[in-house]
């Protein structure tokens, strides 16, 4: 039981220290904004898009959402980023 406790209080402590960072957010989303909208992203749209999103920090993971949806999640210095098709 000891181990376990000290196994979950690394993995703690690991979540938080690479919790990704705002930027990090950004950076991916605009990357996923460009493979999904070549020709949005050609003027800008992309950088747009991702000022628009509001960052959220919960000390071992980390979200960004537009309209109270959630467009990425990242954990582990990893971030994943939800479809970011610009609705018509």
């Amino acid at each position: 039981m000891k181990k376990f406790l000290i196994l979950v209080i690394v993995l703690i402590v690991v979540a938080a220290l690479t919790n990704p960072s705002h930027s990090s957010h950004r950076e991916k989303i605009k990357a996923t904004f460009k493979e999904d909208n070549p020709l949005i992203s050609a003027v800008g749209g992309g950088e747009v898009y991702t000022r628009l999103v509001d960052y959220h920090s919960y000390i071992i993971y980390s979200k960004t959402t537009l309209d109270d949806e959630t467009v990425s999640t990242g954990i582990f210095g990893i971030v994943w980023v939800n479809n970011v098709q610009i609705e018509e």
